[in-house]
């Protein structure tokens, strides 16, 4: 007598496969919000790192030429760059010069980045009023005192050039807030 077996199979049916799917959506549209936000601080950061190192090596390129550097931000362009008095080959006249090489280049903020606020006060009383956005740093190691702001719209970070050292600083934040931290001694009473 010939029986029958019947075989049991186990597997998923459609509607569990699906369910999966759907699972699996919904955690990448939900991750995918979070990955393009860290995409745009980390561009927004790379961005103040560049403008804080184009200010270090012009004050490199200053004490080193015994020459005055210049850190120069075009604020409407979005473009910053280092400028210098190099020594000519032929003769012995410095001339102005756009530094570009493996250290410095001309450089562009990325896209939605913005130059939102520049503060320099310059050494010298007679700086020239061509010469605004331009942060000077000079042989003996000292620069301009600089604040200058770079924001998304959503983030900002502050970059700083101290006027004695000539080092600088970056804050993740606003002039504003960075600027409350500035204690006046003379107005401190006993």
């Amino acid at each position: 007598m010939p029986i029958l077996m019947m075989r049991k199979f186990k597997a998923f049916t459609i509607i569990e496969l699906l369910i999966v799917v759907v699972i699996i959506g919904v955690i990448g549209a939900m991750s995918s919000g979070y990955f393009a936000d860290t995409v745009k601080k980390t561009r927004l950061a790379k961005a103040a790192n560049e403008l804080a190192m184009a200010g270090k090596y012009a004050r490199i390129l200053a004490i080193d030429y015994h020459t005055t550097s210049k850190l120069c931000i075009g604020e409407s362009s979005g473009e910053f760059y280092v400028s210098s008095k190099m020594p000519a080959q032929s003769d012995e006249a410095h001339a102005e010069i756009v530094v570009s090489n493996s250290y410095s280049r001309k450089t562009e903020l990325p896209d939605g980045c913005v130059f939102e606020k520049i503060n320099i006060t310059p050494i010298a009383q007679n700086q020239n009023e061509t010469e605004d956005n331009v942060v000077s740093f000079y042989p003996s190691g000292n620069c301009d005192l600089a604040t200058i702001q770079i924001g998304d719209g959503e983030r900002s970070y502050t970059i700083s050039f101290e006027r004695i050292s000539g080092k600088y600083k970056i804050t993740d934040g606003i002039i504003e807030h960075n600027l409350s931290k500035i204690v006046d001694l003379d107005m401190i009473e006993d």
